[in-house]
């Protein structure tokens, strides 16, 4: 029964519209999580105000492209927010500072973290990369 009922929300909606919910509403988990020591991989010392807050907005950011964007606006999100977070991660990599802050307290990025990022930047890119499958071809799921 459940599969039947997913097959349909497939066919409804693109994947990437699906898994970009999912990802915003990680994001916004392990933000508020963090707030309640409540481990996401990271040391105590990363539950930072502002590393928290980074991910609540990142979730924020993701679920509102994927309910009110258009396909297109969701897979541009989806390069774009890839990109940023490989080169926060790829800066992570090269940089003997320990954080990014951006905006600091409220968009701050932990450089200590780097394969986090370049993981979450290429999972993003992939995700922008996927192509709506035809109703009669579900194999081809790549452009």
């Amino acid at each position: 029964m459940a599969c039947v009922r997913l097959k349909r929300i497939m066919k409804r909606h693109h994947v990437r519209k699906i898994l970009l919910l999912i990802f915003g509403a990680l994001f916004i988990a392990f933000g508020i999580g963090a707030f309640f020591g409540v481990p996401g991989g990271h040391e105590a010392s990363h539950h930072t105000l502002g590393h928290n807050l980074t991910h609540i907005v990142a979730g924020l950011l993701a679920l509102y492209t994927a309910l009110a964007g258009s396909s297109g606006t969701r897979r541009s999100f989806c390069f774009v927010f890839g990109a940023i977070y490989l080169a926060v991660g790829l800066l992570g990599v090269f940089s003997v500072r320990d954080s990014l802050r951006i905006i600091p307290g409220l968009i701050e990025f932990h450089l200590e973290d780097e394969w986090i990022q370049i993981v979450t930047g290429l999972l993003f890119v992939s995700l922008g990369l996927l192509k709506k499958s035809p109703e009669n071809s579900p194999q081809e799921a790549f452009a």
